[in-house]
């Protein structure tokens, strides 16, 4: 709910008033990381659960995120990262069909968050290896094979739900290809079209294996 409520209500703006503080996200709802993974520690810790800033490089500029202790064990958050208009921010094509909340790096491990970000050697962290937490598995969003059943049961689930958009992550680049294929290139997510005339849009990353799915009415 945390991570949920902070994205959807900051927008992702260089040079922000208050950007390196709590107050550019609570008080003017813009922002920069600093902002985001401060904001998130803040709030964590006002609901009792334990976590810390970190600080590091992404792509060779500095960057902020963080770490919390969930059930028992550590998991890194980008909360920064989940925030489409980050994502816009950086070139990326993001659909302007819904507001969206991207779950690649909530609850990763340390082999996880290193392919991406660098810490600074100024830190003392623990090393996170559980995946109990981590969103895709622990939504039951995670595929193992490229397994028809399972993919008509998370679009079924998304769409009993109400759910305006459908996400999941693949274990592997084989089940991702896979599933690319069966989805993408033959057209396969057309199934998946409520009866009403709408139109699908998607992101995928190879990086990390997942799929975001929208399906919006043909005006």
């Amino acid at each position: 709910y945390i991570y949920d409520a902070l994205i959807l209500r900051t927008e992702y703006e260089q040079g922000s008033a208050d950007s390196q503080n709590i107050c550019s996200v609570l008080l003017n709802q813009r922002s920069v990381c600093q902002g985001y993974a401060k904001t998130f520690q803040y709030l964590c810790q006002l609901a009792g659960i334990p976590a810390m800033l970190v600080t590091g490089e992404v792509n060779g500029e500095g960057h902020a995120w963080n770490i919390v202790f969930l059930d028992g064990d550590w998991y890194y958050i980008d909360p920064t990262w989940g925030d489409a208009s980050y994502q816009r921010e950086e070139g990326e094509e993001t659909p302007t069909l819904t507001e969206t909340v991207n779950y690649d790096y909530f609850c990763v491990t340390t082999q996880e968050i290193e392919r991406t970000h660098s810490m600074d050697d100024n830190q003392l962290l623990p090393v996170c290896s559980a995946v109990q937490d981590q969103y895709y598995r622990h939504e039951g969003l995670y595929l193992q094979s490229a397994d028809k059943e399972k993919i008509d049961e998370i679009f079924a689930r998304a769409a009993q739900k109400g759910a305006p958009m459908v996400c999941f992550q693949c274990a592997d680049d084989t089940v991702y290809q896979e599933v690319y294929r069966l989805l993408i290139e033959e057209q396969g997510i057309f199934a998946y079209l409520p009866e009403s005339e709408t139109t699908a849009a998607y992101l995928d990353s190879d990086r990390e294996r997942t799929f975001y799915f929208w399906f919006t009415e043909v005006s």
